[in-house]
């Protein structure tokens, strides 16, 4: 297994700016998205709301994976946050 297996990561450490944030195990990470992380549709821009953590070209548009405590689209549907959301 690789040492950056979800299954091995016990902590992990959120940084910005060369600061350590906060530290928390993985599944507490998760848990900070949960009820924030919205998935998005579109062949337009990308919603205006919301910090998008993903963006995938497909035949049906953009999918967007948004993280906002209100949907960030009327099209929004909620969606289980991965530690990328987190």
């Amino acid at each position: 297994m690789d040492s950056t297996d979800p299954e091995l990561l016990r902590q992990v450490a959120v940084m910005a700016a060369g600061r350590v944030m906060f530290t928390d195990p993985v599944t507490g990470i998760v848990d900070r998205a949960q009820g924030a992380t919205w998935e998005v549709v579109t062949r337009g821009t990308p919603p205006a709301t919301g910090v998008v953590v993903s963006a995938v070209g497909g035949p049906d548009g953009t999918r967007y994976r948004v993280v906002s405590q209100d949907g960030p689209d009327p099209a929004a549907v909620p969606v289980r946050p991965s530690l990328e959301e987190g």
